[in-house]
């Protein structure tokens, strides 16, 4: 099975992989096009923090009863990346699409950033990723 990845922003604009200046993209996510999970259904994302500051992320899926993301939230050092191992503990039925959503935020330090302080941040203040695909 793949997952395509695109980086957009919340307005649904996909973002070219050399963003402007002004619109520095805070995650390097790999694969880039797409993941393939293996035959344990299980894969590995990789973010790497390509802003000059700390970047705190978090990971969301549809099927949060069949699909884990470990680690699902943190920060990123400048240069720092972290590999996430995506495991399916079953086939979702109904088969369909999976989607992930990928989430960035300038962090003020290298501390996890709590679920309220991520409610607090405006739409522009985060980028995402979408991520779909089919085990």
């Amino acid at each position: 099975a793949e997952v395509v990845a695109a980086a957009a922003s919340r307005q649904g604009a996909v973002r070219e992989e050399r963003a402007a200046p002004a619109e520095e993209l805070l995650l390097e996510v790999q694969p880039s096009k797409a993941i393939k999970f293996d035959y344990n259904r299980t894969a590995q994302l990789t973010l790497r923090n390509q802003s000059s500051g700390h970047a705190a992320f978090r990971v969301r899926t549809s099927a949060a009863r069949h699909m884990f993301v470990q680690p699902c939230t943190g920060t990123l050092s400048p240069g720092e990346k972290a590999i996430l191992q995506v495991c399916s503990s079953e086939r979702p039925l109904g088969g369909g699409d999976i989607k992930f959503l990928i989430q960035a935020a300038a962090a003020p330090d290298a501390g996890a950033m709590a679920k309220e302080q991520w409610a607090e941040l405006g739409s522009d203040a985060v980028q995402d990723w979408n991520l779909v695909g089919r085990l």
